[in-house]
């Protein structure tokens, strides 16, 4: 996704059309509800749909390519980012199963 937002983002430049990813966290909705509960038994959920929407209209002001939503969701990208993707996928399965 983040390379995909990159490229498209450069693509479009001159067209003045800006590409974003913006990455909340599991949101409390009918979707993120009927999720595995294996997948979401460790996760918190932090956002409602109606804060996602404020956030991401707020988001659109600014020229950023990535956005993360949420305190669990913006750790979980620090650490990801940190470590590497071989100790995120592995957390990844620890918590999910």
């Amino acid at each position: 996704v983040d390379g995909i937002t990159q490229a498209l983002n450069l693509e479009w430049e001159s067209d003045d059309i800006y590409v974003t990813c913006i990455k909340p966290p599991v949101i409390d909705t009918e979707m993120g509800r009927s999720l595995d509960p294996r997948h979401i038994e460790n996760m918190t959920w932090e956002m409602k749909p109606d804060a996602v929407a404020s956030a991401v209209f707020g988001l659109t002001q600014r020229r950023e390519l990535h956005h993360v939503l949420g305190s669990s969701t913006r750790t979980w990208h620090r650490l990801s980012r940190l470590f590497g993707m071989g100790v995120s996928r592995w957390l990844t399965r620890r918590m999910v199963g």
